[in-house]
């Protein structure tokens, strides 16, 4: 037998044993044969030394104690997974029957919560009851004869129940209506005994513990003898109350004439005690001074949120102007640069004041504190304290009209933004050596560029074009815009708009000034808030120019979107409101079926009970009938039950459906509230900044004004009948007559 042959038997016989073939480098047939039939484990050519024959034989005899040590492990975890089988499997079954239990438990509680809820449901009874329901529950139509009814009603009840109580003091007002016992109470004579003793039953019934020990009755004859006798002076602002005896006051005053003529006067808050009125009261001196008889609480008055910035937030901005008009944006002063991990900005948290209450017990309310944003933009940290912000990278730091505060690092494009580069969105600056091409868009901090032709720019910074933009409908910049020329193009800015040659055929909106003192303005419409300043506007071939100054259009626009989008979110809720209310009805009908349902349910298997224990009584009598009907009406009840079981269960299932419907459309009015809230709080910040400046209504002309240019401001309007030449134009207050009569505003044309 060859050795190929022998290994193949060995294996055949003892599977485990470790094969090794030993044969000359000729007998190649031999190792491809011990290979595919023997699966050999190794192969040594002849001739080989004792050391390679004792190191092989020692690495087959450590290959066979592995082999058979994962063999036992094997057998081992086997018999682990067999054991964790049968474990899981017990687990299941006991995971099956508590699920049992706990759906029963469960159904059996729902019920229970079913049968004790009210006509509003469960889930609705710790919610605050709306009109609707009320009337609902009440079975009252919405109208106003059923208003009437229902208000009868409960008057009647009402004068029931103090009936009830006036005769448990042992009166008894069968014929006096409450308009004669109410008119009692004013008539000045003696004799109505029934007023007087109902009036302190009735203040306890009102529960007015300051009055109910005070006879009226008496006061209203008192008051007048009181006047004569105290004068009461009070502070501008309530705080404080003087009291001063006069000179016809008789010399015995008692203290509770004092604290009546205060209760006339309303004065209930900040009442000195007791005996200090009474020192006053009794001291000899007394009619020569004033005496403080109530003190108020002043208000605290809240402290606005301050914010100071560790880098220069103005510094020099404008570029070289060259002498064809272009702008050499390298030269633009020093501008700062901060290094990682440097503190940007601290903020004094805002502390609201608190209410201060005068001497008639009316609260004087304190104005809310400002609030100023601040929030940490791309490249910055906020603490968690969030009162101060931190630089996460090195860069040129940056704050944006809205108060967020940036760190930008500098992206560089050499050449256009076009095909070659696409759209792009950085957070930084964005430096461009030559043109953004039409069609294409650029999201970034700060934008230079050599000029923007059609394209859509997006710059929470500043806006720096050594040429011009042309051609360019959607242009939105938080900080300031530099260009040597504007045309055919639309400009939203919260910043300053500075122009070195003409703007034609544009829309310029701002919250800062346009700026183009030695430039042309022709054929464009211009809003700016803190004034125009040009230098030749219009001319007798163009179309005239809208100048609007002193008129923050840019943020009224922004917050109109903002306020159609609340609009439109108010709307969404209103839809899922409406949505959400008929399923809550339903699901309190659900409530009530199924406790219908349990109490069927109860009652039949209480009737199966005491029918099944009567069958064996019944099964010994001769007369078979009453047994054959007693079993009959037990069927009858077995399938009453399951019908209301089905019922409790459809039920059941139709409130878990309805539940879900109802958590999905309370998740999206969440969302939907969210979003409301931050766009609320964008309105508001849009709101402060333009409240941080005063509006300058002014346009000032270097040059020269063409007629038929229109002037408008907030409060007047003025279309220019003739040219004009170095001239301000502004809007003037003005009076009738002099610093007297009604107020009126108009456009007044003065020198430069």
């Amino acid at each position: 037998m060859y050795g190929d042959e022998l290994l193949e038997k060995a294996k055949e016989i003892a599977p485990d044993t470790q094969r090794l073939l030993i044969a000359d480098h000729s007998d190649f047939q031999m190792f491809i044969h011990a290979i595919n039939s023997a699966e050999i484990h190794a192969c040594m050519p002849l001739p080989f030394s004792d050391k390679d024959f004792f190191y092989q034989v020692t690495l087959r005899c450590r290959q066979y104690e592995t082999s058979r040590k994962l063999k036992n492990l094997q057998k081992t975890t086997q018999r682990q997974n067999n054991q964790l089988s049968q474990i899981a499997e017990n687990f299941k079954k006991k995971e099956a029957r508590y699920k049992t239990q706990s759906d029963k438990q469960r159904k059996e509680l729902r019920i229970l919560k079913s049968r004790s809820s009210s006509s509003f449901g469960p889930e609705e009874s710790d919610k605050e009851k709306e009109l609707k329901d009320i009337l609902l529950r009440k079975d009252i139509h919405f109208n106003p004869k059923s208003f009437g009814n229902a208000f009868s009603d409960i008057k009647h009840q009402i004068n029931q129940v103090v009936e009830i109580i006036l005769s448990r003091h042992g009166l008894s007002v069968p014929s006096l209506s409450w308009e004669d016992l109410l008119g009692q109470l004013n008539d000045s004579n003696e004799d109505q005994p029934i007023a007087r003793q109902a009036l302190p039953i009735l203040l306890k019934l009102l529960d007015y513990k300051e009055v109910q020990n005070i006879k009226l009755y008496e006061n209203i004859k008192l008051r007048g003898d009181l006047d004569k006798y105290f004068e009461i002076s009070l502070s501008p602002n309530k705080i404080e109350a003087h009291i001063r005896l006069k000179s016809n006051a008789p010399k015995t005053l008692a203290l509770f004439q004092i604290k009546r003529f205060l209760e006339t006067n309303r004065i209930i808050f900040g009442v000195k005690p007791d005996h200090l009125i009474e020192e006053w009261l009794y001291d000899k001196n007394r009619r020569n001074k004033p005496f403080l008889i109530a003190l108020g609480k002043e208000p605290k008055p809240p402290k606005d949120a301050k914010i100071k910035y560790h880098f220069p937030t103005n510094y020099l901005r404008a570029g070289k102007v060259n002498p064809d008009g272009s702008i050499d944006f390298r030269e633009r002063g020093d501008i700062p640069h901060v290094g990682k991990d440097e503190l940007l900005a601290s903020k004094t948290t805002a502390e609201t004041g608190t209410f201060g209450i005068d001497i008639e017990g009316t609260k004087i309310q304190v104005e809310e504190p400002v609030d100023w944003e601040f929030s940490s933009g791309p490249g910055t940290r906020i603490s968690e304290e969030e009162n101060k912000i931190y630089s996460t990278i090195g860069g040129q730091p940056h704050l944006d009209p809205l108060g967020t505060i940036s760190v930008c690092t500098e992206y560089q494009i050499k050449g256009d933004i076009g095909f070659e580069t696409g759209n792009i969105e950085f957070d930084g600056n964005v430096t461009v050596t030559g043109s953004v091409m039409q069609g294409f868009k650029v999201k970034c901090t700060s934008l230079t560029a050599k000029e923007i032709c059609g394209a859509e720019i997006d710059v929470s910074g500043d806006l720096n074009v050594s040429m011009g933009i042309v051609d360019t409908k959607l242009v939105n910049v938080r900080g300031t815009v530099q260009a040597k020329f504007i045309h055919n193009s639309q400009i939203h800015a919260f910043g300053d708009v500075i122009v070195q040659k003409e703007i034609i055929d544009s829309e310029i909106y701002l919250s800062g000034a346009c700026i183009n003192e030695r430039g042309v303005i022709l054929n464009s419409k211009i809003f700016a808030k803190m004034g125009i300043k040009g230098g030749t506007i219009g001319n007798k071939s163009s179309q005239p120019s809208i100048l609007t100054a002193g008129v923050d259009e840019h943020t009224n626009l922004l917050v109109e979107k903002i306020e159609s989008k609340l609009t439109l979110i108010k709307q969404k809720i209103w839809i899922l409101t409406d949505k959400i209310s008929p399923l809550d009805i339903e699901n309190q009908n659900l409530h009530a079926i199924i406790s219908q349902n349990a109490h069927i349910q109860d009652r039949a298997q209480i009737e199966i009970k005491r029918l099944e224990k009567e069958l064996n009584a019944l099964k010994d009598q001769k007369d078979k009938k009453p047994y054959e009907e007693a079993v009959k009406q037990i069927e009858e009840f077995s399938q009453k039950a399951k019908k209301a079981e089905r019922k409790i269960d459809q039920g059941f299932e139709r409130q878990d459906e309805i539940s879900l419907i109802i958590s999905e459309k309370n998740q999206s009015v969440k969302e939907l509230e969210i979003n409301n809230k931050s766009l609320i709080k964008e309105k508001k910040n849009l709101l402060e900044l333009s409240s941080k400046k005063e509006p300058l209504p002014e346009v000032s002309v270097s040059r020269h004004i063409q007629s038929r240019t229109r002037i408008l401001t907030a409060n007047a309007a003025k279309t220019l009948s003739k040219s004009s030449s170095r001239c301000r134009i502004r809007e003037i207050h003005k009076f009738f007559k002099e610093d007297s009569g009604p107020a009126f505003y108009e456009i007044d044309i003065g020198n430069y």
